[in-house]
């Protein structure tokens, strides 16, 4: 089930890559730019879910982790409560 989590969060990261693709025409070089952008915004998500992944798994012990939960049971085990809006 790990894997099919994994695998929506990509497939929802990339609808957001497709809906650039409509700007081409008004870049300067969209042959250089384009790929360029393409290859910083896949580092930068790479370095941000890893961020994420890492923080939860530094507090949370690697038994313990639950794949459906995990940022309410970082909040838990943290004693940090989210407030709902009222």
């Amino acid at each position: 089930m790990g894997t099919l989590v994994v695998f929506v969060a990509f497939i929802l990261s990339y609808m957001g890559v497709e809906a650039s693709a409509t700007h081409v025409n008004e870049m300067k070089n969209p042959g250089r730019d384009y790929p360029l952008a393409m290859l910083l915004l896949m580092v930068a998500a790479i370095c941000l879910s890893s961020v994420g992944g890492l923080s939860i798994a530094a507090v949370i012990p690697r038994g313990e982790i639950n794949l459906f939960c995990r940022v309410m049971q970082t909040f838990s085990v943290l004693n940090l409560a989210l407030r709902s809006a009222v």
